[in-house]
């Protein structure tokens, strides 16, 4: 004999975060995209080397990394500056 399944249950909703908190979140997305941006130019827009100085995994993460900072264009902007 099979017991019927029950309703799945519901999420509780998500505590609203504090002024705070959201100050800090602010905060450390913009120093973590001014590091990114200032590593960017001093390695001349070179992945591999930017990677490797900010200890990221690799290639693949730094351009995680521009999509997330919102900086992709201005990378695709630098590439095409150099050709």
């Amino acid at each position: 004999m099979t017991r019927p399944k029950k309703p799945a249950a519901k999420k509780p909703a998500a505590r609203k975060k504090s002024k705070l908190t959201l100050a800090g979140d602010r905060a450390k997305l913009e120093t973590e995209r001014a590091l990114l941006l200032k590593t960017l130019k001093a390695k001349g827009w070179n992945l591999t080397h930017t990677a490797a100085e900010l200890e990221m995994a690799g290639v693949t993460a730094v351009l995680h990394a521009l999509d997330r900072y919102e900086l992709r264009e201005q990378y695709e902007r630098s590439r095409t500056a150099k050709t």
